[in-house]
């Protein structure tokens, strides 16, 4: 299996992107809290098989779409537990964007302290978005963002 850890801090290091980990316990009460808010407390794993409200695409490039989503705000990335326990803060959408584009495919969940959202994106190319984030999507337009950032 794939260390997603190791990824995420060198793909990081690599960018000068400041990221920082989250302490274990902070990680527990969030997933719990994200679980009881956007999947109606069902503890089954996978979480994004149990969210309700939401809102998906499915397209391979929507991760590109992270920034728009998130904007210039810290956002938590965490993961479905079996796959990786560590939960990481990023300063601001973009760069969870620009560390996943030096990253091998993963699952992974986003969300602020506040849980105003929660956005994942799955391993079948599904973006799936609940609470204040499906406003955010429905308002995207797509294809400037994947130009922009191919173009790069």
């Amino acid at each position: 299996m794939w260390n997603i850890q190791e990824q995420i801090l060198s793909a990081a290091s690599s960018l000068n992107i400041n990221i920082e980990k989250v302490e274990a316990i902070e990680v527990e009460r969030m997933i719990s809290k994200v679980i009881d808010k956007f999947a109606g407390g069902s503890k089954s794993m996978p979480l994004w098989e149990h969210l309700k409200d939401d809102l998906s695409v499915n397209s391979k490039d929507a991760w590109l779409w992270l920034g728009e989503l998130i904007g210039d705000v810290e956002t938590i990335m965490f993961f479905n537990p079996t796959d990786e326990k560590e939960a990481f803060c990023f300063n601001k959408g973009d760069d969870v964007v620009s560390v996943l584009g030096e990253t091998y495919g993963f699952e992974f969940y986003l969300t602020n302290r506040d849980l105003e959202y929660l956005i994942c994106f799955n391993h079948h190319d599904v973006l799936i978005v609940c609470g204040n984030a499906i406003k955010k999507l429905k308002n995207i337009n797509y294809e400037n963002i994947i130009h922009s950032y191919k173009g790069k």
